[in-house]
């Protein structure tokens, strides 16, 4: 699932390489407490844009790219939740709104449309 998931976004884990990706020994132990070797690459992410005025800008950009560092591995969980030989991938808000931690970003959740915007 892992190869599957790094495909889906882009990235090639094969023998010939991807210079974005990097092997490592690093190892994370998931909800189960079994580690699991992580692979971490650097992508670029994209995020849509807001409409305009949503975050008192009347020029929201249509879309924010931005770079970052991310871990590729296969966690217990995804097969837990019946995921095993799908692509997966969990995105925190360490990528989609990195200055929370300062104050400069915000995340609106609409549950009921199924919408997420993000103010970077």
């Amino acid at each position: 699932a892992v190869v599957a998931a790094a495909a889906a976004a882009g990235f090639d884990l094969s023998s010939r390489g991807d210079a974005r990706v990097v092997q490592t020994d690093r190892v994370l132990a998931g909800a189960t407490g079994q580690p699991v070797r992580i692979v971490e690459a650097v992508a670029s992410l994209g995020l849509g844009g807001a409409p305009p005025g949503l975050f008192g800008s009347a020029d929201a950009p249509p879309t924010v790219l931005r770079e970052t560092s991310i871990a590729i591995a296969d966690l217990p969980v995804f097969g837990a939740l019946g995921l095993r030989d799908a692509p997966v991938m969990v995105l925190g808000l360490d990528a989609l709104a990195p200055g929370m931690e300062s104050g400069g970003s915000r995340v609106v959740l609409a549950a009921e449309s199924g919408k997420l915007w993000v103010d970077p």
